[in-house]
């Protein structure tokens, strides 16, 4: 077996491994795709946070994501909202519950583990986040990423912006994840 496959299989085994011990420590009985789906809206920006860009985050098919909402929305997880700026687009938010629920994951066995590594969790991350890109890049998807790191963040005397979608950001928008984020540089989120 060459390193490479040995690898690969490490990462397959580790996210067998957090699906279980989060399915422990669900309540509610929700699937991990459910969780899944609760955790990347507690952590998108209001330009991510419609159904196309959940799919494309987590990999899954619109039916699938389209049946995932559903269950989360009659659980009073998730409650569907119209945009503002284009009528014909849904946004999604958590409610209250659904934001609780969120915080409960990742599994508490899973950061004790990665607290083990301790300085070098940020190496680990590092090279994580480069096999993540090639990924994606390879099957042409999108990188999603924190705006505070995008190519497209404008600091301005006004305040900071999106220089691409050409909307004011806040202070707390700079660690949202979202769908259009270009790394500023190499390496970057």
């Amino acid at each position: 077996m060459t390193t490479d496959h040995r690898a690969l299989e490490l990462i397959e085994r580790l996210g067998n491994l957090l699906r279980e011990e989060g399915r422990q420590g669900m309540s509610g009985a929700l699937a991990p795709v459910h969780w899944q789906v609760l955790a990347y809206l507690s952590r998108c920006n209001r330009f991510s946070d419609h159904p196309v860009a959940v799919s494309e985050y987590l990999g899954l098919t619109k039916g699938t994501v389209s049946q995932s909402l559903k269950l989360l929305e009659a659980r009073g997880l998730v409650a569907r909202r119209p945009d503002p700026s284009d009528g014909r687009r849904v946004r999604l938010l958590l409610t209250a519950s659904g934001l609780r629920a969120a915080r409960a994951f990742p599994p508490a066995g899973a950061k004790a583990a990665l607290a083990g590594l301790g300085a070098r969790t940020q190496e680990l991350e590092g090279l994580l986040h480069q096999l993540l890109q090639s990924l994606v890049r390879a099957r042409g998807g999108r990188l999603f990423g924190a705006c505070g790191a995008c190519r497209h963040l404008v600091r301005a005397p006004s305040g900071l912006s999106c220089g691409l979608l050409d909307e004011p950001l806040t202070d707390h928008d700079l660690d949202r994840i979202c769908r259009e984020q270009e790394p500023s540089h190499p390496g970057a989120e």
